[in-house]
């Protein structure tokens, strides 16, 4: 069946608005954490900019080559943080809500 909106719909919608502001606020945060991850990526290429001329190239050399191996970044269970994982769950959280509305819709 698809999804009809009518009265009792709005009403769950209104209903649960709270909580699903309660449930946004970490997903803003990670999404704020894979910015910084992202951001971090582009740190060896900063440092790169500014270390030119101030140091002996060998010494700046060793310093990007370790800013390179280190991956800078939010990890999670060992997994870089980046955009996209942050999307994908978001999208698998807004399916199941709208699964939980639809069956509470439906009397289940």
């Amino acid at each position: 069946r698809i999804l009809v909106m009518d009265e009792s719909l709005y009403y769950h919608l209104i209903a649960s608005m709270p909580f699903m502001c309660l449930m946004s606020m970490p997903y803003y945060a990670l999404a704020c954490a894979a910015d910084a991850s992202v951001q971090c990526g582009q740190a060896p290429q900063v440092a790169n900019s500014m270390l030119v001329g101030h140091f002996q190239d060998t010494a700046a050399h060793d310093v990007l080559e370790f800013m390179t191996r280190c991956n800078l970044g939010f990890y999670i269970n060992d997994t870089l943080l980046r955009p996209s994982s942050v999307l994908k769950s978001a999208y698998l959280l807004s399916v199941v809500a709208v699964t939980v509305v639809s069956q509470k819709q439906r009397g289940f």
